[in-house]
This record gives structure tokens, sequence and C-alpha cells, in this order.
């Protein structure tokens, strides 16, 4: 019956809030937060006709002896059909085998974050720090280094050769007469050879006395006149150096010591020319020689030959833009993260030798040389995104015929122009990446966390309507916990680790002073909210799908072992042990935030309680009421209601009734009246297994309209 008092005109009202699909609002109070929000939204997660609990985890496999998951990925060989789930833990790489990990051969990898490649039949690995090195479905080949060549020679090489008439000597002074003029002045360099008096036989200046004769200084006391049949070849005066390195498909070889001469052509041809030779370098496709003479302080390119063998014959043009390689890039690049795009590796944090480049975008060559980031033979290269910014590049996704670059500062768009020639366009300066794992592809979107003016957020990137078609803008969706997101451990950002599965995308952190992740956020894109999860689906460096052919589940790299957890798991708990649950509606004053009402016996309404009881509790004005009530599925009555104190009125006891179907409406009414202006809920479950569809709430209510404010709220005004 409704309810009565002595303020006159009141009547007993009612209001339904159904759903929750926005999910959690923590930037606004509690009271003036949207109907279909929550103030708090701990492991639950939202669904098509309200709120129920997160799935729970379960670890899969065995640890195989690992203390941690580093990162995990699924290589498939479409030739034979071979799937496999691979991982990177106990400095090994590792295959699932059955329900137990088996590693590979004994190649030791770091325990790091690893990206994992696949192109063809091949499997890159990247982590920074070792060589690269790919998987075929049964071993490792790891690129080895080439060593630099050695034993550069220079044979300065002429055809200029005049006949000898005779060579006589007087004391130290032998006299040479050519059969034709010779052609040169005194000081010249020339070649005598064939005398069968090997001193007269030498390199050496000379002194010209008539067209077709000249002396030169000889040691000893040689027969006089000479025998044999004896030459005279020009020698040359010029300076000349070179250095020389070695290149495979992935990379180039430092460069040898420069090498001189002082005697080459004057003039380079065909008949005159500088030889060089070098020791052949195991392994080595071909070799880069870097010459003709030093350009400023170096070398520049020159050539490419495919032989330990090189005449230099002035055809070929230095090109004084390419300097010589002073860095051995031939064990393949070094990057922290690689993704494949546009038919390329595209890899960032590189270092090379031992210099890290932080702002560097490396690409490969593409087809037979998806390895190579080699510019002088194979198509590959790397541009610097603003290396004198302050920033980091720290994630890359492939997006629309690009590559969107995340550095700590910026974000940015690279992309090869129409003529081939790499290209980059700024998108944002007003926020930055976090995380190698900090992105993901959404549907045409990519969504990120990222970090703007000290704080984290997530933003989504594309384009939007109402702007030009190609301009790729970004939009945060994180803006309602916002004040949930101060707690993070800046020190730590780059374990954020994110992924989008079944509709949601999930990002995990770590916050206060823990080193590794253990809380987060989801984001279920069908409705738009966000509900936080801890325990062991966020205590993950990575996340990945693995598809058996069967079906595609999400699995965590654990960070506290060595097993695999597997997200989305039917039964709701963390590998049997419990998780809390709670949901906090907000604080309902019915649009009057000043008045007084009489709340009596509100209802909530749930699609099915299973297992275990949940406990609720009811708040007025921001206070817990005193006492809580078990929620359990045996009954949807809670005993008899009460309209006045002390007084039972006829027709508000309900019987208990038994439900039968875990699809069944539950409600449950709380037997309570209470003065207060606002009312909320919170429904808290720590069980082990049970699971709830919570749908709504009902309000039966009187506005006391008219009634004064208690004295405690009142302010006088002096004059």
């Amino acid at each position: 019956m409704p309810y009565t008092s002595n303020i006159s005109d009141e009547e007993e009202q009612h209001k339904y809030y159904l759903g929750f699909p926005k999910a959690l609002n923590t930037i606004q109070d509690k009271s003036t937060v949207d109907d279909k929000n929550l103030t708090v939204a701990d492991n639950i997660m939202t669904v098509v006709d309200g709120i129920t609990r997160r799935y729970g985890t379960i670890k899969r496999y065995d640890e195989a002896g690992a203390s941690k998951v580093w990162s995990a990925g699924a290589f498939y060989k479409k030739s034979d059909g071979t799937r496999k789930f691979i991982r990177i833990a106990d400095a090994k790489l590792q295959y699932l085998n059955g329900s137990s990990w088996t590693q590979v051969g004994s190649t030791t990898y770091t325990n790091a974050r690893t990206s994992f490649i696949q192109v063809s039949n091949k499997m890159f690995i990247h982590n920074g720090t070792d060589n690269l090195s790919y998987y075929d479905g049964s071993s490792i080949t790891t690129y080895t280094t080439l060593t630099t060549p050695t034993n550069l020679t220079i044979t300065p090489t002429f055809k200029e050769m005049y006949a000898v008439t005779s060579i006589t000597r007087t004391s130290d002074t032998a006299t040479c007469t050519t059969t034709t003029a010779h052609g040169r002045i005194t000081g010249d360099t020339v070649t005598i050879s064939g005398a069968a008096e090997s001193e007269y036989n030498k390199t050496t200046t000379i002194t010209v006395t008539s067209p077709t004769i000249f002396t030169y200084s000889v040691s000893g006391t040689p027969s006089t006149p000479a025998t044999g049949t004896i030459l005279v070849t020009a020698a040359g005066t010029e300076s000349y150096s070179y250095r020389v390195s070695a290149f495979n498909t992935t990379g180039e070889s430092i460069a040898c010591d420069r090498v001189s001469t002082t005697t080459g052509p004057k003039t380079l041809s065909s008949t005159n020319y500088n030889k060089l030779d070098w020791t052949a370098v195991a392994s080595a496709t071909g070799y880069n020689i870097y010459g003709r003479t030093a350009t400023g302080t170096q070398e520049v390119y020159l050539v490419t030959v495919y032989t330990n063998t090189y005449n230099d014959t002035g055809v070929d043009i230095p090109v004084t833009s390419k300097l010589v390689n002073e860095v051995n890039t031939t064990e393949g690049i070094k990057g922290k993260k690689a993704i494949y795009a546009l038919s390329r590796q595209f890899v960032i944090g590189v270092t090379e030798g031992t210099t890290y480049y932080p702002t560097r975008l490396y690409y490969s060559g593409t087809v037979n040389y998806i390895d190579s980031f080699n510019a002088a033979e194979y198509g590959g290269g790397w541009v610097e995104i603003y290396n004198n910014d302050g920033g980091e590049i720290v994630d890359i996704r492939s997006y629309q015929s690009g590559i969107l670059v995340f550095k700590t500062n910026g974000l940015f768009y690279f992309y090869f122009t129409s003529t081939g020639y790499p290209a980059l366009k700024e998108i944002t300066r007003a926020q930055g990446g976090t995380s190698s794992e900090g992105s993901q592809s959404v549907g045409n979107n990519i969504m990120f966390v990222g970090q703007m003016e000290n704080q984290i957020g997530v933003w989504t990137v594309g384009t939007q309507e109402n702007y030009g078609g190609d301009d790729i803008r970004t939009n945060n969706v994180t803006i309602f916990i916002q004040p949930s997101l101060t707690n993070v451990n800046r020190s730590y950002l780059s374990n954020i680790a994110t992924f989008y599965y079944n509709d949601m995308f999930g990002f995990a952190y770590t916050r206060g002073a823990n080193v590794e992740n253990d809380t987060g956020f989801v984001f279920d894109t069908r409705f738009g909210g966000w509900v936080h999860w801890d325990g062991d689906p966020m205590k993950c460096t990575s996340y990945v799908i693995y598809d058996n052919g069967i079906n595609a589940k999400l699995y965590g790299c654990s960070n506290s072992d060595g097993y695999m957890i597997e997200l989305m798991y039917s039964t709701r708990n963390d590998n049997g042990t419990a998780f809390k649950s709670i949901i906090g509606t907000k604080f309902f004053n019915l649009n009057l935030f000043d008045v007084d009402k009489i709340f009596r016996n509100p209802s909530l309404w749930f699609k099915y309680i299973s297992g275990e009881s949940i406990t609720a509790e009811i708040w007025f004005d921001g206070t817990k009421y005193a006492g809580s009530a078990t929620l359990g599925s045996n009954s949807s009555g809670a005993g008899p209601g009460i309209d006045l104190a002390g007084v039972t009125l006829p027709g508000d006891s309900y019987a208990t009734v038994t439900i039968l179907s875990s699809t069944a409406d539950i409600i449950k009414e709380f037997n309570i009246l209470q003065l207060a202006r606002t009312i909320g809920f919170y429904l808290i479950d720590s069980s082990l297994n049970g699971n709830w569809l919570f749908m709504g709430v009902h309000l039966m209510y009187t506005p006391l309209i008219g009634k004064p404010v208690a004295d405690t709220e009142k302010v006088t005004l002096t004059t």
C-alpha cells in the first residue's frame, strides 16, 4: 500500500534503472554520474542485459622451469600446415609439445620482451640484444657476423712499354737508350724490367738527356752492357687510397683499414689502373669498395663487386653521399620490436655495434631481401623520426598504407611516396606512446596506451567524420576513468601490455612500488564502457592469441611464474583462487539533490545467481548503511516488508520462492525504511565460483518537498 505521512500532498513514487552499459565513471561525483554508469566496477564485465562477473583464468601447461614468460607467438607453416605455440622463457625458445614445453635446440636468448614476426615460413626473432635469428618450425638459424676483409693490396698497373736498345753502366750510373722516343721528363718514375743482371731492374726516377736516352742510378757492379729483353714501363706518382667491406643479404661488415699507394697512374684507364686484391671472406655475398682517394676525412662508396679482386680503371664514379660503413650489421639487425607491413620488416629500438638509436625506424627490402636492411643493394634503409626532439620510438603499428610511429612525445605516420621515397607526417604532439606492447588494431582504428602531462590514458587513432578524408586524428577514451590512472609507476611504463579479444580492449600496468604489471582496465568496444580488473589476468608481460586450428584463445605471459595464463576461461576464479568482484551504482538522488526522501524496500533485479552468495550494501547520503544482506540463489523474497517502524502491513509479506532455472528473473527486495537524500548500492562477491547477471534497480520513494533541511546544513547571511 502507498506510504502516507503527515506532510500533505506527498505521494509515493518509483523509478527503474536498468542496464549499465556505460560502466565506470570516476571523474564525476557519485550522485551526478549518468544513470547507466557505475562508480565501482572491479572484476566484472558489461553484457547486453547488465553486469556479470569477469571470466576466470587458468594456468596452462607446465612451466618448464621458467620463472617468467617474456613473450609468446604463433608459428604457422603453410606448406605443411604446421601450427606451433612458441615462447621465450628460461632464456630459450620453446614450443608447446602436448601439455609441456620443449626447448628448440641449444640456442640461448636474452631474457627480454621479444617480437615474433612471421614472413612466409620463417619466424624472425627480435629482442634488441641478440643477433637476428629465425625459427622455421624445426630449428633456429642465427645470422653470423662476417669478418672484415684482410690483406688488401694495391698494385698500380701500366701498359706504356718501351723497348730498350741498350743499357750501359759507368760507375753507379746506368744509361738507357730506348728504341723510340720515350716521352719522359727528368723526375719521372719508370720501371725497368727484363735485364738478366737484376741490379738494372728497378722502379726509379730518371734524368732525361735526349728523346731516347735517360740515366738512373744502380747499385753494385753489374756487367755492362746489360743483357736480356729489356723493357721500360711508365710508373705513376698519383696517390690513391681504398677500403673494402664484405656484405651478405643481411648487412655489411666494418670496412678494412685504409690502404694507400703513391705510385698510381696519373690518369686511370683500361691499360693504366690500380689492381686491388684481398683475402676472401667466408659466407660473403660480395664486397663494397670505398675509394678512390680520401674525400674530406674518409673514402666514399665506389662500387660493389662479387669477387675478391677489383681493377680501378676510373670508370666507377665515387658516391660522395655514401660514407664508409663503420658498424657491422651482417649479424642481422638488433631491434626491440618489429612488425611486418608493406611487404617489409619495420624495426625500432635498434643497436648497431654498441650504439643505440632511439629515433630510427629501420625497414628491410622486400621478397627475397626481407631480412636485409642494407640500403646499398637490397632496398632497405632507415629514417630518423625527429631525432633531436628528446623523444624515443617505443611502438609501431601498420595502418592503412603506412606505419604509425609512437614516440614518447608524439605520434607520426611514415609512408612511401608514389615514387618510392620515404615520407613522414606528424599526427600529434599532444600524447605519446608508452610501450612496445601498448597498441592494438581495433576495427579500422588503432587503440593505444599513451602518456600525456605525466599521466597515462588510452586513445584511438583513425580518421574521423567531418574532417578531411586522409586526416588521422586521436581521441581520448579514458576521460571517465582518468582519476583511477594516477597511481601508475612511471618507471615501468615499458611494462604496459595490451590485448584485444571478444570486442574487449584491455591493458595491464605497474602501479605503486611494484615492478611488474598487477592491475589494469578493460574497455568493451560494443558499449564504450570501462571496468577495472586485477589478479591473474593483469599479471602478464604480454598477451597473444593462439589459434590451434580449432579455436583461438587469449593467453597472457605470466610475470610471476613460467605458466601461460588462459584468459576468458569459463569458471569465475583465477586458477582455483577466488577473486573479488565489486559493483557500485551511482548515488541516486532522483534529480532532487536537496530534498529528503523516504526510501522504502528497494529492489535489485538479477537474471540469475549461481554458485555462492553476494554481499549487498546500501549507502545513504554517501555513508554505508549499518548492515548488509546476503543475496543467494534460493529465493527471490527477503521476508516481510516494513512500511512503518514496528508495523507490518498486510500484503507486503512474500513467501519463499525457489528458483529452478539459472535464467529465471530473481528479485531481491530489501526490507528497509530510511530517510535520506541519496541511495546507492554495492554488490560484492568474493566467492570461488559465484556468478550472476545484475540487471537493474527499482526504487520506491516519497520526496519530502517543502521539508526543511537539517539545521546542520543551514547557513545565516549577515548584512
